[in-house]
């Protein structure tokens, strides 16, 4: 009986053994594999690195590109504004120097219109005193005639 159980115990203890053989044996599969994976992870981390860097590089190329179209564009518009100015200050030049020439212009017109009015007001002038003295001439005519016509 004891032959018995020692046989049944070397049995299973034979088994406990066989059965830690495979499981070293799948532990150590299982840590190749581990390992592998882990390789693997590395790997894929450092090309996972290298590609954000590449991208971080293209983004960065990109925004700079997009600064210097935008300055580019900046300086254009610069340059428009202030050619526009250039031209908006030529035409107030121009416009000013219109103005005061038509300024002139009028001033001139009213100065010969009131010269025109003076002269005009003087012959009016000249012919009410030569209509008064011609009346004053046939009056003192009319009166010698009376005179002449009394003695007669």
């Amino acid at each position: 009986l004891i032959q018995q159980e020692r046989d049944g115990l070397k049995k299973r203890l034979e088994a406990l053994a066989a059965e830690r053989d495979t499981l070293v044996r799948e532990v150590a599969e299982f840590r190749g594999k581990w390992e592998k994976c882990c390789e693997d992870r590395d790997t894929a981390l450092k090309d996972l690195s290298q590609v954000k860097s590449s991208i971080r590089d293209k983004e960065d190329a990109q925004i700079a590109k997009a600064k210097e179209e935008k300055e580019k564009q900046d300086k254009e518009r610069a340059a428009e504004a202030e050619r526009k100015t250039q031209e908006a200050v030529k035409a107030a030049e121009e416009a000013e120097a219109k103005r005061k020439q038509a300024e002139e212009e009028a001033q001139k017109m009213v100065e010969e219109a009131e010269r025109k009015k003076v002269e005009d007001e003087k012959k009016k002038l000249e012919k009410q005193e030569a209509a008064v003295k011609k009346a004053a001439l046939e009056a003192e005519e009319e009166k010698r005639l009376e005179e002449k016509m009394a003695a007669a």
